[in-house]
């Protein structure tokens, strides 16, 4: 049963080029697949070794300050270089160049990234904290013409530096804005403590009105009654004026008629012979007088104008010092009111001596004419009351005149004293109207002091402050409220990896299509002999059994040993590419027995529409639907799916899965291979003379 595989082989032993032949049927799938998985291994790793330039047309711009203070100077571009330049995870080797040069470097591939920083850059970031904000844009420029993933890598990088100044600046702002949070509280308090102060001096002015009120309208009341008082004594003063000019008129006659007196009885005394003579008419004369004078009316008149005078004065004037006792104006109308009943007094004394001297003139004329005998006597005393009479006339003329004049003065005084009560009436009516206004608005004022107190006082209450622990915990929170954690369950090292489960196969399948390259598919000796067409696909196939489990050893040794490749299970990691190679040996086994050189042209074709459908690097759902609908009949697609299973840890279901379709896969190809190694027993023209060979 072996013998035609070992004559197969041993043919390759006659010469050191047939002996390499076979040692390259070995290392071709370790060649393929280490090499190319060492040279893309961890690419991101060395982002280093790939040179930006940074472009920094930055102007420095202030920013302002929430809470009062001093505005600071923002370098944001300077900042940004010297974070790029002065890190090493910043991802490319960052430089700084002028426009012109980083354009240069960029066309020639001398840089591989221009970042350019615009004029604007800080004052657009500062922006945010002002009334006009703007964003800002950074550039990135890559040359697809020098290479394509590079623009990829520095899109990601620029996202990478845009979410961090992101953070950074509104981590700025926020900051102003909690230092702004506690800046208003403290402004707030101080407001809510002043709206206290206020609603407290608006209550004390609310009830200083309400007293001033009190007071206005009982002093509005009080010059009410002292122009209504007043009116009255200007009235009264104006009869007492009248009286006493009247009096004044009768005083005068009075002095008049008794100096005449006094001159008949000095004629009477220096003529003592013509008295007798002369009695009757002295008493004619004197009767006419003395009826002239009428002295008990006049009194009459003048006590009782001056009492009723005096009475309604003295009543008004008591009742203005009772209401305003401070008042001097009162108080001196008082005094004048005394001195005028001072001044009258006399008057009465007079009244009564002119009654007395009427009596006594009447009395003498009365006994000088019962007795002539005492005119002589009599003429003396006559004479001496005659002169009596005639000062106390000339004394009653002058207290009258002097009495007419104060009544006078009186009555002018009274006069303007109903005119200032009047106005004052009108002044205090007025100034009362003004105090309920102004108790009304001090009652609305009260009433919003006491709301604006509450209110700020509960404004106060509502506004947080915060420390300055507080306030960076926030700021970093609030900034950035949504952490993005990406998860990435049975994660693999690196990028090679991530590829290994799809070049592991495509190794594999090179592998097994220079295996028949080499080797024939199925011997020609065999087909002489009378062996079953199915141990003749056995025959040529287990020489590719050999080089394949060869070549799945040798790489899977490689790889784990020397590239870096994990695996929580090395034996089943093993065993599965081990398996692989030989499924993929058997399908190329397959297509050379079949279609001869044209099936390695086939397998060519068939590798890549595998490589196109088997989701090797992106999901097969991202594939157009052509290659989404063959993906499920493609062997690759299981090789590479339980490839990376045994890489990654996790189900081994796609391990499971791969075991079959391979499995499956040698099945289908030995029963092709055994249906060519019957069809090769037969000789046609064609064969003898293919149309093309390869």
């Amino acid at each position: 049963m072996f013998s035609l595989p070992v004559l197969e082989i041993s043919r390759f032993r006659r010469t050191l080029l047939t002996r390499l032949a076979l040692l390259i049927i070995i290392l071709i799938p370790t060649f393929y697949g280490g090499v190319y998985l060492v040279a893309n291994w961890n690419p991101t790793g060395h982002l280093d070794e790939l040179t930006a330039a940074i472009v920094n047309d930055d102007q420095p711009a202030d920013s302002p300050s929430s809470n009062g203070t001093d505005p600071t100077v923002v370098a944001a571009g300077d900042e940004l270089t010297g974070q790029l330049t002065g890190s090493d995870d910043a991802g490319f080797t960052w430089v700084t160049a002028t426009d012109a040069t980083a354009q240069q470097g960029l066309d020639d591939g001398h840089y591989d990234a221009v970042l350019h920083i615009p004029a604007e850059f800080s004052a657009s970031l500062t922006s945010l904290g002002g009334s006009d904000p703007r964003t800002t844009d950074l550039t990135l420029t890559t040359n697809d013409a020098h290479n394509y993933i590079t623009g990829n890598i520095a899109s990601t990088i620029l996202a990478n530096i845009r979410a961090n100044l992101a953070k950074t600046t509104i981590s700025t702002y926020l900051d102003n804005v909690y230092i702004g949070f506690n800046t208003i509280h403290d402004s707030v308090s101080e407001a809510a403590t002043g709206a206290t102060q206020l609603a407290t001096g608006s209550t004390t002015l609310l009830t200083g009105t309400g007293s001033l009120t009190d007071g206005l309208a009982t002093l509005n009341s009080g010059a009410s009654d002292l122009s209504a008082g007043a009116t009255r004594l200007a009235d009264g003063a104006s009869t007492l004026a009248s009286g006493t000019t009247t009096a004044a008129g009768g005083a005068s006659s009075l002095a008049s008629g008794a100096s005449r007196v006094a001159d008949g009885t000095s004629t009477l005394a220096q003529s003592a012979d013509d008295v007798t003579a002369r009695i009757s008419d002295i008493r004619t004369s004197i009767d006419t007088s003395l009826n002239a004078i009428d002295a008990t009316t006049l009194a009459a008149q003048v006590t009782e104008s001056r009492d009723a005078a005096a009475a309604a004065l003295t009543d008004q004037i008591t009742a203005l010092q009772a209401r305003y006792p401070d008042d001097p104006d009162i108080a001196s109308l008082a005094q004048t009111l005394a001195t005028i009943q001072s001044t009258l007094t006399p008057a009465t004394d007079i009244a009564s001596r002119i009654e007395s001297a009427r009596s006594t003139i009447t009395g003498k004329a009365d006994q000088i004419a019962s007795s002539a005998a005492t005119i002589d006597t009599q003429i003396n005393t006559l004479n001496d009351g005659a002169q009596q009479v005639a000062t106390g006339a000339s004394a009653l003329a002058d207290g009258t005149a002097q009495l007419a004049t104060g009544a006078d003065t009186l009555a002018t005084g009274a006069s303007t004293l109903a005119t200032g009560a009047s106005t004052l009436s009108t002044g205090t009516g007025t100034a009362l109207t003004g105090a309920q206004q102004l108790r009304s608005g001090a009652s609305e004022l009260n009433d919003g002091a006491k709301t604006l107190a509450e209110g700020l006082n509960s404004g106060v209450a509502s506004i947080p402050t915060y420390s300055d622990t507080d306030r960076a915990n926030r700021t970093d929170v609030v900034s950035s409220p949504v952490t993005a954690t990406a998860v990435r369950e049975n994660k693999v090292a690196a990028y090679g990896e991530g590829l290994a489960p799809y070049f592991i196969p495509l190794a594999l399948w090179i592998g097994g299509m220079i295996t028949y390259q080499i080797l024939k598919a199925a011997p020609s000796r065999a087909f002489a002999s009378r062996a079953p067409s199915w141990r003749i696909a056995l025959a040529g196939y287990y020489p590719g059994v050999l080089f394949g489990i060869l070549q799945a050893a040798l790489l899977s040794a490689v790889l784990l040993l020397f590239v870096g490749v994990e695996t929580p299970n090395p034996v089943a990691f093993t065993a599965f590419i081990a398996l692989i190679a030989l499924a993929f040996t058997s399908i190329h086994q397959a297509l050379v027995a079949y279609f001869g050189g044209t099936g390695r042209l086939i397998g060519l074709v068939f590798l890549v529409m595998q490589l196109a459908s088997a989701g090797g690097t992106y999901s097969i759902n991202t594939s157009p639907p052509f290659f989404q609908a063959i993906s499920p009949y493609m062997p690759l697609t299981y090789a590479v799916a339980g490839v990376r299973a045994l890489i990654a840890g996790g189900s081994l279901a796609p391990v499971a899965m791969g075991v079959i379709a391979m499995l499956l896969t040698m099945a289908i190809a030995l029963s092709i291979t055994t249906l060519a190694a019957h069809h090769g027993r037969l000789w046609s023209m064609k064969r003898l003379h293919p149309s093309l060979s390869i």
